[in-house]
């Protein structure tokens, strides 16, 4: 089954990438390294310790850095990180990472940050303070942080004849006019009208383009409704459509495929 961790926070990019950068990017982030030409784990592991296999990391929203991308059993994180870092590194040597992410393993004691270092990412153990507590049901282990150790003030519960009091006003209340989200049913101020919650799941979708890969002069080409595509090359494959979240254009009336790339055809 393994061990999973999850993992909270960007690594931030220095400076804005280039296209040309997101395509490298690309080829590595959410993929298995044995698929994509490191399976030598001699080679693989040049660049620190560790042992791993998947690269679960992904580009941020507004593509300004990496987070992690939610997949299970994330080992040796900040391996990966310098693994990529390295990579890129090649290509253009003033490449970096800043920022930090939070993990939390499934032992409630396994908590530690990864943490850019002049470029190198490191690992650095977090504290535990607080009583520590087993379940006795599951026998997991919980933490009880001072905060949450309370004790009963009466006072701040205040007599009866205060809870006579606020009776009344619920009872007052229950009058007034009272609306729902049709969505969720939770409480809003006007009929019809959307919770804040609901009213940002209710965005629209994305306008995914359909992207196809022909054969043009010799060469694999992505093209949109006749223009080239700045396409990673290694989805060039010949007669294959690819669905694209964005399309950005580019110079000499090109475009640039950003965001979710998924093949249909």
């Amino acid at each position: 089954m393994g061990y999973s961790t999850d993992f909270t926070g960007e690594l931030k990019f220095h400076r804005e990438l280039k296209a040309s950068q997101i395509a490298e990017l690309n080829k590595y982030l959410g993929k298995d390294r044995r698929e994509i030409g490191w399976g030598d784990d001699e080679k693989a592991y040049k660049t620190g310790g560790g042992y791993w296999y998947h690269i679960n990391l992904e580009f941020t929203d507004d593509y300004s850095g990496l987070k992690w991308n939610g997949s299970e059993k994330t080992y040796d994180l900040q391996h990966i990180v310098n693994f990529l870092i390295a990579r890129m590194k090649e290509k253009w040597p003033d490449f970096r990472l800043v920022g930090e992410l939070s993990a939390q393993g499934e032992s409630v004691e396994d908590r530690w940050v990864l943490k850019m270092n002049n470029n190198v990412a490191e690992k650095i153990m977090v504290q535990i303070t607080g009583d520590v507590i087993i379940c006795p049901h599951c026998e997991s282990k919980i933490v009880v942080a001072e905060a949450e150790k309370t004790t009963f003030d009466s006072s701040e519960y205040g007599d009866d004849e205060e809870d006579d009091e606020e009776d009344e006003e619920d009872e007052e209340n229950e009058d007034e006019d009272y609306f729902e989200c049709p969505e969720c049913g939770e409480p809003v101020d006007e009929e019809g009208m959307l919770c804040d919650e609901c009213e940002l799941t209710d965005l629209p979708e994305p306008d995914y383009q359909t992207v196809k890969i022909v054969k043009e002069n010799g060469k694999l080409r992505a093209k949109w409704e006749g223009d080239n595509v700045r396409f990673p090359r290694d989805k060039r494959i010949e007669g294959a459509e690819y669905s694209v979240e964005e399309l950005r254009e580019g110079k000499g009336g090109s475009w640039i495929a950003c965001g979710k790339i998924v093949r249909v055809k």
